[in-house]
């Protein structure tokens, strides 16, 4: 019966980041500005990324929800003349124009943001990443400032990074750091039993993850430095449940007695305070 509990947990556990940050969008415009997205990526160095990123763009703006987004179906020439007065007969408010080229494997992205109400270039921003594999953040960048430019609720959580834990084999998984898409993924924990990722700070710069060794043993890995630390260890299970908004506090799960209980782990002092006591299983 422990057992089965215990699975339990384990599931509630995977599930309950995503189940949390689900959003709901209040939509504050009783009509949505209509915003027309092209690709004017028509060199053959440019297609590539710029029909991704024209993607991305497209779906990053439908999920803010504070859009009625239209696509063009053919690419662009970014030097055609924009003819405003038939954009305000078709009721288009907004024209985002897009292209992308990776260079010496580097991507530099731009975006031109024409209000066809007012007839004025709004915007004309360059994006660039140190690789071309996480174009996808350049596109949630871009949907940042287009919705900041109407003004409507922030969305700057499409640039957040997700972690996750994928199992690749029996016993053996590893840790993902991606965009909230999961079109850009990068290995960051592999080797071994990894699981039960949780960011260590607001800033996502270091995350803690259990690893399975001769016993459940807590790290830290830090993205920025790349390295690993060892935090404690415990008999039958650990995870860290939950980090406090300050970092200096960890809620963890722990059995070191076969019995789970909820500990608190104090950062910089690395005092642990059981919290509960109850004869079942507290997790």
């Amino acid at each position: 019966m422990k057992k089965i509990c215990l699975l339990l947990f384990c599931i509630s556990f995977a599930f309950a980041e995503p189940i949390d940050a689900t959003l709901e969008v209040v939509k504050k415009f009783g009509n949505l500005p209509n915003i027309l997205i092209q690709n004017t990526g028509k060199d053959y160095s440019q297609r590539e990324y710029s029909q991704r990123i024209f993607k991305m763009l497209i779906a990053d703006l439908k999920v803010t929800g504070h859009f009625a987004v239209q696509e063009s179906q053919e690419v662009t020439s970014s030097a055609m003349v924009l003819n405003f007065d038939e954009y305000r007969k078709d009721k288009i408010d907004l024209i985002a124009r897009v292209n992308a080229e990776a260079v010496k494997e580097k991507l530099e992205a731009k975006l031109q943001l024409y209000d066809a109400n007012t007839g004025l270039l709004a915007l004309s921003k360059e994006y660039k990443s140190a690789n071309a594999e996480s174009y996808p953040f350049l596109a949630h960048k871009m949907a940042i400032d287009i919705n900041d430019y109407i003004k409507a609720p922030k969305v700057d959580w499409l640039e957040r990074m997700v972690i996750l834990s994928r199992y690749t084999a029996p016993g053996e998984s590893e840790i993902l750091a991606c965009d909230y898409t999961l079109t850009y993924k990068k290995k960051v924990i592999g080797d071994g039993l990894n699981i039960f990722p949780k960011w260590a700070n607001e800033a996502q710069s270091a995350f803690y993850y259990t690893k399975y060794l001769d016993k459940p043993t807590l790290f830290k890995f830090d993205l920025t430095t790349g390295q690993n630390s060892k935090i404690l260890d415990s008999n039958g299970m650990l995870v860290a449940s939950d980090v406090s908004s300050d970092s200096t506090k960890l809620l963890l799960t722990m059995a070191p007695n076969e019995q789970p209980d909820i500990f608190l782990y104090d950062v910089p002092s690395g005092k642990t305070t059981k919290l509960t006591k109850y004869s079942g299983i507290d997790v």
